[in-house]
């Protein structure tokens, strides 16, 4: 985690005011950075003209695809650490001040809200009964049709029973059990 200056929101990642002047640490490089409007796309482009506009070379440096970097450029998406910094060393462009630093996995959980609610959108809530049921029936179908399947993934399946011909040493064994020694009907 980010070591706090004393601007730390309750909610997201610390605010840095001098990122430059922090000693790096091994998490920060899949960290991506918040920079003001614009500053992104301003240090991209000193950068280019640092390069004579070679961006297939800037996107091999940086470790990344040319269409991230056109990405960053537009700032569709924010620069990860790792980038930043070494185009600043290689460039000697100035670092433009970081707002923030956001952790590596940052948007997974606002993308899979925004995914949910999407799925509710389209198929309706999966917990109604009706849903319930259909499902559980679906698995029952499945399991009866597939039962090395459903051993396989640890589910319990019916046991078969073999219903044995009827025949002496089967007499003779119930009627151990019982203790008459005799099969009858009554």
């Amino acid at each position: 985690m980010v070591e706090c200056t004393g601007l730390e929101n309750r909610k997201g990642p610390c605010a840095l005011r001098e990122f430059e002047s922090r000693p790096l640490r091994q998490n920060y490089f899949m960290s991506r950075m918040v920079l003001r409007k614009n500053q992104q796309s301003k240090f991209l482009n000193r950068v280019g003209q640092y390069f004579d506009f070679d961006w297939a070379q800037i996107a091999k440096i940086s470790n990344v695809c040319e269409r991230s970097l056109r990405d960053w450029r537009r700032e569709r998406n924010r620069i990860s650490h790792a980038a930043l910094l070494k185009l600043h060393k290689i460039s000697n462009v100035p670092m433009p001040k970081v707002l923030k630093v956001l952790p590596e996995h940052w948007s997974v959980e606002k993308a899979g809200h925004i995914g949910a609610l999407r799925h509710n959108e389209l198929y309706g809530n999966p917990g109604t009964m009706e849903g319930r049921r259909k499902g559980g029936a679906n698995s029952q179908t499945l399991f009866r049709l597939n039962p090395d399947y459903a051993k396989g993934i640890g589910v319990i399946i019916r046991k078969t029973i073999r219903k044995p011909r009827p025949s002496v040493k089967l007499a003779e064994f119930i009627g151990i059990v019982l203790g008459d020694g005799g099969i009858t009907d009554h």
